[in-house]
């Protein structure tokens, strides 16, 4: 098989782990109303169950093209409806609050708190990231492949000025800070929420980001492009737009060690 087709079954392992587990033999000989069954018989919310239907969909159309399959069981296959909820940011004070509490007492989170919180990465790639990959020269941050959501190579510049000033500050106050585990990042979190006294909801850094920045600049597509995500302009715009104003944008960019 070739090396594409490697990677793209494993994305799509777990879903198909469970899909075949239930209808086994050839993905040929399965039909439209045991497709709806099955997706009818998952007991998740309804997101998950629309990424379920998608990711079967996307892999018939590789079996289809492959030869494995005549037809895409799943392409009448209706999706559930999914009403987003709002996107869960914090305020400035809280931001304050939340590197205040790490300044303090967990300085070694710091580096990972300002790559969520001023250039948008997402809290589980934070733990993949390495300190070879941010280019403090020219002030931009490689995300490798393997760290990517879309498992992407990409070089990204042009992020806030505070993001470089806290990354400067943790690289000579905590330089281990850039090295966290996944288990230990999470512990980091738990913890500064514990001293704040406020719950961080998952990707509420990222969250805070994207609704500061959209704010700051008026333009999602400049958002969009420090996030990776040029083609989801729409998005920004439907989740953070209206969530700040400009004036808060450039106090939440204004938050520098000290402050």
């Amino acid at each position: 098989m070739a090396h594409e087709d490697e990677n793209y079954c494993r994305a799509t392992k777990n879903i198909l782990d469970k899909f075949t587990a239930i209808y086994s033999g050839p993905v040929s000989g399965i039909t439209h109303e045991e497709a709806r069954q099955w997706i009818r018989s998952l007991n998740h919310a309804p997101i998950t169950i629309k990424n379920h239907a998608k990711t079967l969909t996307a892999f018939y159309r590789w079996a289809i093209r492959r030869g494995y399959a005549n037809e895409n069981i799943f392409d009448e296959v209706p999706f559930p409806t999914v009403i987003m909820p709002e996107p869960e940011y914090l305020t400035i004070e809280q931001t304050n609050a939340v590197f205040s509490a790490a300044s303090e007492h967990y300085p070694d989170a710091l580096a990972y708190l300002a790559l969520s919180a001023f250039a948008g990465i997402r809290s589980s790639a934070c733990a993949r990231m390495d300190i070879k990959n941010i280019d403090f020269k020219q002030r931009g941050i490689l995300i490798r492949a393997e760290a990517a959501k879309n498992k992407r190579r990409i070089y990204v510049d042009g992020h806030p000025d505070n993001l470089w000033q806290w990354l400067e500050f943790t690289k000579k106050k905590a330089p281990e800070g850039f090295f966290l585990s996944k288990r230990l990042w999470d512990r980091r979190k738990e913890q500064i929420a514990k001293k704040t006294g406020f719950r961080m909801p998952h990707n509420a850094l990222r969250h805070s980001f994207c609704s500061y920045h959209v704010a700051l600049q008026g333009d999602a597509g400049k958002t969009a492009t420090l996030l990776t995500r040029r083609g989801n302009v729409a998005i920004l715009y439907e989740h953070y737009k209206g969530n700040a104003s400009k004036a808060q944008a450039e106090e939440y960019f204004s938050i520098v060690t000290g402050s």
